[in-house]
C-alpha cells in the first residue's frame, strides 16, 4: 500500500476529479497503484540525473519530486514525473498512463515561462535525458533550395526532442568546418529546448533569412497515444500531422526527434557581424524619420535581398530616455557591408542620431581594434564614430559567434541552471574566468560570476577563444549548466551555506509573460507606438517568414515582421502589453496576433489569437490522432466542439478580452470581465481553460 504525504493531497484531489471525468469518456478509471507498479517496472533500474534526482518520482518522494515538478510558474502536483532516456521508454510510459486512465503532458526541457507542461494529476514525460551527443546526426547528402531566391540548405540535422539551442550549436561546431558556412535557426537563449520552441513556431537571429524553426523543419518522429511510432513529413501519409507540428503547439503526440535544414550562409567567406546601435531620439523629426525607415526595412518586399541579411532585436523608448533605444543585430556578412546596408536603409548615418553614452567599439576576429581599453574609435582611422555603435566581425562560424554572445548569460540565475559558482559549473579555472559579485542577491546572482569576454580588454582575443572552447564543450553535455534551467538544488545549497535566503516569489517564478506577432500598422498606430508608448522587438521576423502562405503551416501569422514579448514580475507590469494591444486593436482588431511560445493572460479568444483560421483544421487533426485527448496542457488545441464565446475568428479582442490571473497553488482562476464583453465572469469562466 502506498503511503501519501500531505504534499500528495492535491494529487489525490486531482485524481478524484479526473476519475469522475473518465465516466464521460473512453479512458479507464484512474488506478494510481497500478500506474506506479507499471512505471517502476520501466524506471527502477534507470540511473538518476547528475543532480541526484531519480529518473522516476512520485508525490511521496519528497525533495526529488519537488525538484522534478519545479517550473517557472505555478505549483502543480503531477501524478508522476518520468525522465525518459529512449523512445522505448517513452512508448512504455505512454502505455502505462493510458492503461491506467491518466493523461500525459510532455516537458521538452522546462524553459517555458508559463510552466504549462507540469499539470496536477498528469503523468509528465520529461525528455531532457534523451538528448546525447550521439542523438544529433547530420546528413550532408540532403541539400537543395530554400525559401528566398538563392538561399540553400546544405544538410539535414536530426536532433532529439530533449535537446537545447546549446546542443544544436555544439553539433554545428562539431560537424561543419568554417568553410562550409553552416548556420541554423535557434532561439536566443542557450537552455531553450528545441521541442516547445519548434512546435510553437519559434524564431531567432537567422529567421529573416531562413524563416521560423518550422520553416526549416523537414520531418518529426512521434509516439502516438496507442504507442505506435510514426515519421511525419510534408509529403507522406502523415502530412497532416507534420502540418500540425509546424506551429500548432503540440498536444497530438510526443515528438521524439526533429529534422532541421542546415542553411548556407550567403556570405562567400561565411562572415557574421554583430552590430549594436544606440540611438538618441530626443528630436521628434528624427524619431519620425526612423519610424518610417524601420517600417520600410520590415515590410518593403523589394528590399528583402538586403534586409533578410539582418536579424536580431531592437527597442525604441520615449524621448525621456534618450539613450535607451537600441538595436542588437546579426548580419550575414562583414562589418563594412553591414554598415553600408544600414546607411542605405536609413537606420544608420549622418542623419540618424546616436547616443553619446556608449563609446563605439570595433572587434575583428576577437581582436579589439578600438573602443574602451584601447584607442578611441574614429571615422578617419576605424570607419566608426566615437560613440553609439559597436561592431564585432566573426570569422570562425556561427557556433563561436553564438557562444560569445551567450556566455555572459550564465550569470543570470534561473535562465540557466547555474550554481553560485559559475566557473565550477563549467569546470574551468576560477581565477582566470570568474570574479566576485559585488552584492550577492539570493535567487538572482551567483557568488562568483563569469567575466564577460566583452569586458576583457586588451587581452580579449585569447581569453575569448579559450572561453568559447569551454562553452562549446559544455554545450555537448545534456546535463551541463548550459542545458539546464531554473534555480537548482546546488544553487539553493550554496545560498544556504552562506546563510542567505532565496525569496519564495523567485523560487515559484510567479511571473506573467506574453507575446505578440505584429503586422504592418497604419501611420497613426505607428505614431502612437513610437511617440506615446514604446516598443521592444524581441525578434525581427521580416524576410523569409513573410514569403510563406498563411495556411502552409499551422502558424498562420505570415504578415508579422516584429515579435514583441515580455516577462513581468508584477501584475501591474502587464500594462506595457495591454497598451500595445489597445493601439493595435484600434488600428485593426485582426492585427492582434499572439505568439504561442509566450502565452499571455488573455482569453477565451485564444484559439483565434494563436491559430487564426487554422484552428478548425488543428482540432480535426487532434481528433484523428488523439481522440481521447490523452495529450493535453493548458491552452492546447482541443477536440472539435460547438464554437464557444469569442471562438469566432471575426471576434475582436475588445469584445472578448478577459484578464485571467491564475493561482495554480490554490487551483483557482480569478477572472475579471472586460466592460465591453456583456457576459458575466461566471459564464466566461466556464469556457476559459486555466492559462498557466
Amino acid at each position: 500500500m502506498m503511503q501519501y504525504t500531505t504534499a500528495a493531497l492535491p494529487l489525490l484531489l486531482s485524481s478524484v476529479l479526473v476519475s469522475a471525468q473518465s465516466m464521460y469518456d473512453s479512458r479507464p478509471v484512474q488506478n494510481a497503484y497500478e500506474l506506479e507498479v507499471c512505471l517502476r517496472s520501466i524506471y527502477n533500474d534507470a540511473p538518476p540525473k547528475k543532480n541526484g534526482v531519480k529518473a522516476l518520482t512520485f508525490p511521496e518522494d519528497g525533495s526529488d519530486y519537488d525538484e522534478a515538478r519545479l517550473t517557472w510558474r505555478g505549483d502543480n502536483y503531477p501524478a508522476a514525473v518520468a525522465y525518459a532516456r529512449s523512445i522505448e521508454q517513452v512508448v512504455s510510459t505512454v502505455d502505462c498512463a493510458v492503461a491506467n486512465g491518466y493523461r500525459i503532458s510532455v516537458r521538452g526541457h522546462g524553459h517555458s515561462s508559463q510552466g504549462s507542461a507540469i499539470i496536477s494529476g498528469y503523468v509528465i514525460v520529461d525528455q531532457t535525458l534523451m538528448c546525447t551527443p550521439d542523438s544529433l546526426e547530420v546528413d550532408k547528402t540532403k541539400k537543395g533550395d530554400h525559401i528566398l531566391p538563392g538561399s540553400k540548405y546544405i544538410a539535414v540535422m536530426k536532433a532529439s526532442a530533449g535537446c537545447t539551442n546549446s546542443a544544436l550549436m555544439a553539433a554545428l561546431h562539431e560537424n561543419f568546418e568554417v568553410e562550409e558556412r553552416a548556420v541554423i535557426v535557434t532561439g536566443g537563449w542557450p537552455s531553450v529546448g528545441i521541442g516547445g520552441f519548434t512546435l510553437g513556431g519559434g524564431s531567432g537571429e537567422l529567421t529573416p533569412y531562413a524563416g521560423y524553426a518550422i520553416d526549416v523543419l523537414t520531418a518529426v518522429d512521434m509516439v502516438l497515444w496507442d504507442g505506435s511510432i510514426v515519421k511525419a513529413t510534408k509529403d507522406n501519409e502523415y502530412s497532416d500531422l507534420f502540418w500540425a507540428c509546424q506551429g500548432g503547439g503540440g498536444g497530438v503526440g510526443i515528438v521524439t526527434n526533429y529534422y532541421y535544414k542546415v542553411i548556407e550562409n550567403p556570405n562567400e567567406n561565411g562572415l557574421q557581424t554583430r552590430v549594436s546601435l544606440y540611438y538618441n531620439f530626443t528630436d521628434d523629426s528624427a524619431r519620425k524619420d526612423f519610424m518610417f525607415a524601420l517600417n520600410n526595412f520590415t515590410y518593403n518586399q523589394d528590399l528583402v535581398p538586403l534586409t533578410s541579411l539582418y536579424g536580431g532585436s531592437g527597442s525604441v523608448y520615449p524621448g525621456i530616455f534618450p539613450g535607451a533605444s537600441d538595436f542588437q543585430l546579426t548580419f550575414l556578412g562583414g562589418w563594412k557591408e553591414a554598415l553600408d546596408g544600414l546607411r542605405e536603409l536609413n537606420l544608420y548615418g549622418e542623419d540618424v542620431p546616436l547616443s553619446s553614452d556608449y563609446p563605439s567599439k570595433q572587434v575583428i576576429d576577437w581582436v579589439q581594434l578600438c573602443g574602451p581599453g584601447t584607442s578611441e574609435c574614429s571615422e578617419e582611422e576605424f570607419g566608426l564614430p566615437p560613440s553609439g555603435i559597436s561592431v564585432a566581425e566573426i570569422h570562425s562560424g556561427m557556433a563561436e559567434a553564438w557562444a560569445h554572445e551567450a556566455s555572459c548569460g550564465l550569470n543570470l540565475i534561473g535562465m540557466m541552471g547555474a550554481s553560485a559558482y559559475v566557473c565550477d559549473d563549467l569546470s574551468i579555472d576560477d581565477e582566470t574566468f570568474c570574479a566576485d559579485v559585488e552584492e550577492v542577491q539570493p535567487g538572482l546572482t551567483p557568488v562568483r560570476q563569469l567575466v564577460c569576454p566583452k569586458n576583457k580588454v586588451p587581452e580579449s582575443a585569447e581569453y575569448t577563444k579559450a572561453l568559447i572552447g569551454h562553452f562549446l564543450q559544455a554545450a555537448k553535455d545534456p546535463e551541463s549548466v548550459l542545458n539546464s534551467v531554473g534555480v537548482t538544488r546546488k544553487y539553493k545549497s550554496d545560498m544556504a551555506a552562506l546563510n542567505l535566503t532565496i525569496p519564495g516569489s523567485i523560487l515559484k517564478r510567479n511571473s506573467i509573460s506574453g507575446g505578440l506577432l505584429i503586422p504592418e500598422l497604419s501611420e497613426e498606430a505607428l505614431t502612437k507606438v513610437f511617440f506615446e508608448h514604446f516598443i521592444q522587438i524581441t525578434h525581427f521576423q521580416h524576410g523569409a517568414p513573410l514569403q510563406v502562405d498563411s495556411n502552409a503551416t499551422a502558424l498562420p501569422w505570415r504578415n508579422s515582421g516584429w515579435m514583441a514579448s515580455y516577462i513581468a514580475v508584477l501584475e501591474n507590469d502587464v500594462s506595457y502589453m495591454d497598451t500595445l494591444v489597445d493601439i493595435i486593436e484600434e488600428d485593426d482588431p485582426n492585427k492582434v496576433n499572439g505568439y504561442y511560445n509566450n502565452l499571455w493572460p488573455y482569453g477565451p479568444g485564444w484559439k483565434r489569437l494563436y491559430f487564426g483560421d487554422n484552428y478548425p483544421r488543428l482540432s480535426q487533426i487532434k481528433a484523428k490522432y488523439d481522440p481521447n485527448e490523452i495529450f493535453s496542457k493548458p491552452v492546447a488545441v482541443e477536440l472539435p466542439e460547438e464554437d464557444g464565446y469569442c471562438a469566432d475568428s471575426e471576434a475582436s479582442m475588445a469584445s472578448c478580452r478577459v484578464v485571467a490571473y491564475c493561482d495554480i497553488q490554490k487551483d483557482v482562476c480569478k477572472v475579471s470581465k472586460d466592460s465591453n464583453s456583456g457576459r458575466s465572469p461566471g459564464t466566461v469562466a466556464t469556457q476559459i481553460r486555466t492559462l498557466y
